[in-house]
């Protein structure tokens, strides 16, 4: 008889065994012993096990799970192929896909399957598939080749998966990303965003435009491959000021090119979120203040030249007030010898007249003093005393200085 009996060895390990008993008999036909034939089925017990894990593992997959040999049957399928496709396991394991399948089987991934045998090489198809159940789905199916090494038959293993809904995500992730990358471009403004080694991740047209590039040649680059150590050292410097809530602003000059005119940038650089690689992203933003410094440097060559001109004023103001003073002191001095000589036979008539000229003279002097005062007013040493000023002597002078031209 045969049987399988489990035996411990010295060490304690155990093993189980099968045994072909065959018994011995002398001449007479006695019974004397047996001849028994010991197989390990310890290896074997494993790989069951190990299989039966597996079948389990697949059974469980939500996903449809299927194995086809090179000749196009299958040799595996899980309960979730078997929903998808309306099949059970009896109608599918051993038959012909082509058959089984038909029209459900796409020229696309019938292609695939050949393929994925005859080059050994695993390929990833995405596709409709036309069954009810999946019906205006899309399913991935990634086609993995192995060997059975039971029978040496090239096999492929099938995973098929609904991308339907991830696709429209990533359809509208794609549409969402293209808008904003349009409207960025629109922007009439320098927009770009480096991560954390300083990488270009994003850069609009203009910006790029304006580094005699285009987007696609420098998105990936680093600021040290483009634009050289100097510039990638200020700025590391500059990112490493940004904060959550401080951001860094600055001007940039770039020199006329060919075509382009010379061009100051007020440039923002702003943290922006750590990205899933766990590197922070950091933007730029640029604006054109070319204009803006142009006026202000027109402004202050205006005001350099408005002061130059009032300083010349005010030189030539002094200069003419030494020169005024000079002949009308000749004039009061002369005046006052006419109003002193005692050879003179000057009645009182002339007297008065001669008091005209001497005062209106020093009110003229004193106005000429004015003038030599307004350059202390712009220099601010000019001192402004408060005194009693005799009213009615002041009248009296006025009326003297205005009754000549009143008669």
């Amino acid at each position: 008889g045969a049987y399988e009996v489990r035996l411990q060895r010295p060490d304690g390990t155990q093993l189980l065994c099968h045994n072909n008993a065959t018994p011995l008999f002398d001449t007479a036909g006695r019974r004397t012993g047996s001849v028994g034939l010991w197989t390990d089925l310890s290896a074997r017990q494993a790989t069951e096990r190990a299989l039966r894990a597996y079948e389990l593992a697949i059974a469980s997959m939500v996903d449809p799970v299927s194995g086809v040999d090179e000749d196009l049957r299958y040799r595996i399928v899980n309960e979730a192929w078997c929903r998808t496709t309306g099949l059970s396991v009896e109608q599918a394991i051993g038959h012909d896909a082509r058959e089984l399948m038909g029209e459900r089987l796409p020229a696309e991934r019938m292609r695939a399957l050949t393929d994925c045998i005859e080059q050994q090489r695993p390929l990833i198809v995405r596709a409709p598939v036309h069954t009810p159940q999946l019906e205006g789905r899309l399913i991935e199916t990634r086609y993995h080749p192995y060997r059975d090494q039971a029978t040496g038959l090239r096999c492929v293993a099938l995973v098929s998966r609904d991308v339907t809904e991830e696709e429209r995500a990533a359809r509208t992730v794609r549409d969402s990303d293209a808008r904003q990358r349009a409207l960025l471009d629109a922007f009439p403004g320098y927009i770009a965003a480096i991560d954390g080694d300083l990488r270009y991740t994003f850069i609009n047209s203009r910006y790029a435009a304006l580094l005699g590039h285009t987007p696609e040649q420098i998105v990936g680059r680093t600021v040290r491959d483009l634009l050289g150590q100097e510039r990638w050292r200020m700025t590391q410097q500059e990112l490493e000021l940004t904060t959550d809530s401080a951001s860094v602003r600055l001007e940039r000059h770039f020199p006329p090119r060919p075509g382009r005119p010379a061009l100051d940038l007020e440039v923002t650089h702003v943290s922006g979120p750590v990205g899933s690689d766990g590197k922070r992203i950091y933007y730029g933003f640029g604006v054109d203040v070319t204009a803006r410094n142009q006026a202000e440097a027109a402004l202050i060559a205006a005001r350099d030249q408005a002061e130059r001109a009032n300083q010349a004023k005010s030189q030539f103001l002094a200069q003419m007030s030494h020169e005024l003073r000079t002949p009308l002191n000749a004039v009061i001095g002369f005046a006052q010898v006419l109003q002193t000589d005692p050879q003179l036979a000057l009645g009182e008539r002339e007297h008065g007249h001669l008091r005209e000229l001497i005062g209106g003279g020093r009110h003229l002097l004193a106005l000429i003093n004015e003038l030599l005062d307004f350059g202390r007013i712009e220099s601010g040493h000019l001192v402004v005393e408060d005194v009693p000023v005799p009213l009615a002597a002041l009248l009296d002078e006025c009326l003297g200085l205005a009754r000549a031209l009143a008669e």
